[in-house]
């Protein structure tokens, strides 16, 4: 798979190679993506702390899929912070990854309610994770390291909710209660439901870069 060229690649935000008080994604549409508060770039991707750090990106219809999704987030946590927003659109009442109360999973959101949340594949603290979600009008799945690991494939047949708020990368647009307390080095948001070789295969590409 070439995930630089897939058309369907409408958001491809290398964490890892952007510093600057703003810089624009390297996908086809150059969305415009801003630190704000404690956030601070390293080799490995960008630091998001818990108390006030984000990275927000600019509204575009490019990530407003209506019948289709993948979200494919890497992500360090140093401590959890349960419920911290991974990577949302509109705090997930669109679509989104958020890490579990529980402490050792995450979810993947479809207008905030479809959730598929995994329980197959513990999350801990102080280790490299690619976790992702794909959604295709019918099943919602959820990855973790290139393999899928919901118990059962959640059915929802329903279009996405579109909105006009900003993504949100390692937090959410309204306040600082819910902020991811580690680092995250690469999101892709693709217009369509990759499957399950295809995210098995963006893992092995990308996964050498976060031993």
């Amino acid at each position: 798979m070439d995930i630089i060229r897939d058309p369907s690649l409408v958001l491809d935000l290398p964490l890892h190679l952007l510093d600057g008080s703003s810089f624009a994604s390297k996908d086809m549409y150059g969305h415009l993506a801003t630190p704000a508060g404690g956030a601070y770039w390293t080799p490995r991707g960008w630091y998001i702390d818990k108390t006030d750090s984000k990275i927000t990106v600019a509204n575009h219809t490019a990530l407003q899929p209506t019948t289709a999704i993948s979200i494919i987030v890497w992500v360090y946590q140093i401590a959890w912070n349960g419920n911290a927003r991974i990577a949302v659109k509109n705090d997930g009442t669109d679509y989104g990854l958020v890490f579990d109360a529980t402490n050792t999973r995450f979810t993947f959101n479809i207008n905030g309610g479809a959730r598929q949340n995994p329980t197959v594949g513990t999350i801990t603290t102080g280790v490299w994770y690619m976790l992702a979600g794909t959604y295709d009008s019918a099943i919602v799945n959820a990855f973790i390291n290139g393999i899928l690991v919901n118990a059962a494939s959640g059915a929802y047949a329903t279009a996405i909710n579109t909105s006009a708020t900003d993504l949100c990368i390692g937090g959410r647009t309204a306040d600082n209660a819910a902020n991811v307390d580690g680092y995250i080095g690469e999101v892709q948001i693709y217009s369509r439901c990759l499957n399950p070789q295809e995210i098995q295969n963006n893992y092995l590409a990308t996964k050498f870069r976060y031993r």
